[in-house]
């Protein structure tokens, strides 16, 4: 309906084929800390994928990288070790339970990486052809492995996997938008209201309660991210 092209240009393949297997990978990750984590714990480690977009645009797309992003970087891994509490893990099961944290701590260096590809892409190609070839390379490479071990979902799971499908395009279509549109160290801290209402769920659903090192680790995180967003704004108003 846009008129843009569906898979995108021909010369842009490898950069969208290696956004859409990055993207998978990112997402298949946060699956898995979901499954292994509590809910607020997953989605604390994944909004690490900003201070990754910050770096991998310092480092590949020559996008500022001030010493203040350094300093919060720092600070906000400090709150991801918080989070994933190895000296504790290792105590409780070794590096069994550790796999789980850095597999969500995993899932925030994929979609950061993803995100700075669809950054590197902007004015290239839209957004819903980013989003489409997303889609399309997931499904074909996730089909190998449901065939072979094929499960039917019961009513109430085929309306929550259309539920997931659902708000996951939407929510695809909307950052990637705000990527193509906006630096990529200044888009995420929006994105940060995603931990409060994981936590809320969790709470509700599961009676899911993370501990104080967790809510700590969340506001050293969401902190440095608001401080951040707002220097930028600042300096923009400056230039």
């Amino acid at each position: 309906m846009a008129g843009a092209r569906l898979l995108g240009h021909w010369h842009h393949q490898p950069m969208l084929m290696a956004r859409s297997l990055i993207g998978l990978g990112g997402v298949m990750s946060f699956f898995y800390a979901i499954d292994h984590l509590l809910l607020a714990d997953a989605t604390i480690l994944n909004k690490l994928s900003p201070f990754f977009v910050s770096l991998f645009a310092g480092l590949f797309l020559a996008e500022r990288l001030g010493g203040w992003r350094l300093v919060g970087m720092l600070v906000a891994f400090s709150g991801a070790a918080l989070v994933i509490k190895p000296q504790l893990a290792f105590a409780e099961g070794g590096v069994e339970a550790l796999l789980p944290a850095m597999v969500g701590l995993g899932s925030a260096m994929l979609a950061g990486a993803a995100y700075t590809l669809i950054r590197a892409m902007r004015g290239r190609e839209a957004s819903a052809t980013i989003v489409l070839h997303f889609s399309l390379v997931s499904s074909v490479v996730t089909l190998v492995p449901m065939l072979m071990n094929p499960v039917m979902p019961s009513g109430p799971q085929a309306l929550a996997l259309l539920g997931i499908g659902i708000f996951a395009a939407g929510g695809q279509i909307l950052m990637t938008t705000a990527y193509r549109l906006a630096p990529a160290g200044e888009v995420s801290i929006y994105s940060y209201l995603t931990i409060v209402f994981s936590a809320l769920a969790g709470w509700a659903i599961w009676g899911e309660v993370p501990d104080i090192a967790s809510l700590i680790g969340f506001v050293l995180i969401a902190g440095v991210a608001l401080i951040g967003w707002h220097a930028s704004r600042v300096a923009g108003r400056v230039v």
